[in-house]
């Protein structure tokens, strides 16, 4: 949406021509760091979904085309045949391993925040899930969202995260010193 810093910007797919392509490209090149439990073919729809939605933003090093983060999202889900605006689906998101502990990931949280505060209708929910044997990821998760369910698929376990925006916004908020800008802003 706007360059912040000398290393790092975020872009909205829908606001400038070509950047699909670069959303689709880094996903489907990293689709096996991407770990998701889910087969191929599922894994492609849940990476299409924001494309065909029109629902993404990317990172890029500032004064670079190198994409290095993605992060796909549609409002409503397929159990409500993407109904309910009120609900935003995470669908994929992929951050390159070497900008994962710099402010890349924080940008790009904070990003998605301003973007769903500016949104109308407001969104209420945000959900994503994510496989349900990664302790990892779910010490990441508990600290802004609540595990709702766990499912038992043929392919794994997958737990369902939900938060509300407030909450998504007060965690980005904690990095704002790390950043100089308060979300939504």
């Amino acid at each position: 949406l706007f360059p912040y810093t000398t290393l790092f910007r975020s872009l909205a797919c829908n606001r400038v021509e070509g950047l699909w392509d670069e959303y689709f490209l880094l996903l489907m090149r990293r689709y096996d760091d991407l770990g998701l439990p889910y087969p191929f073919d599922m894994t492609f729809s849940f990476i299409g979904n924001p494309i065909i939605s029109g629902n993404a933003l990317i990172a890029r090093k500032a004064g670079s085309e190198e994409t290095i983060g993605a992060l796909g999202f549609v409002f409503g889900t397929g159990e409500d045949q993407y109904t309910d605006e009120s609900v935003c689906q995470i669908e994929a998101v992929y951050v390159e391993p070497g900008w994962r502990q710099t402010k890349a990931a924080v940008w790009l949280l904070m990003e998605f925040v301003a973007l769903l505060k500016n949104r109308q209708p407001p969104v209420e929910r945000i959900q994503f899930w994510a496989p349900a044997d990664r302790p990892d990821l779910n010490r990441l998760f508990s600290k802004f969202s609540d595990c709702i369910r766990t499912n038992e698929k043929s392919f794994g376990r997958i737990s369902l995260y939900e938060t509300t925006l407030e909450r998504l916004a007060a965690y980005a908020d904690r990095f704002r010193p790390l950043t100089m800008r308060t979300v939504g802003d």
